[in-house]
């Protein structure tokens, strides 16, 4: 197993290099259309989930849309 951790970069640097605006990430992250770890109060997507979405595979992931819906009901 390889012990280097993944490159993460923050939602304001992802909606910087796709030149929209962060609520536009947010709204892919609600949407299921890319994933995020919430670390604290800030949101971190890998390079991996980043790719994913550039490459065309916007697939929703019901298990990330279930998790985002269950912190939703929390707030």
């Amino acid at each position: 197993m390889s012990s280097e951790m993944p490159k993460v970069y923050k939602i304001s640097d992802v909606a910087e290099m796709l030149q929209v605006t962060r609520r536009t990430i947010y709204n892919y992250l609600k949407d299921g259309r890319i994933e995020a770890v919430k670390i604290g109060r800030n949101w971190y997507v890998t390079e991996e989930h980043l790719n994913n979405l550039l490459s065309g595979k916007l697939e929703k992931s019901k298990t990330n849309l279930a998790m985002q819906q269950e912190h939703e009901r929390n707030l």
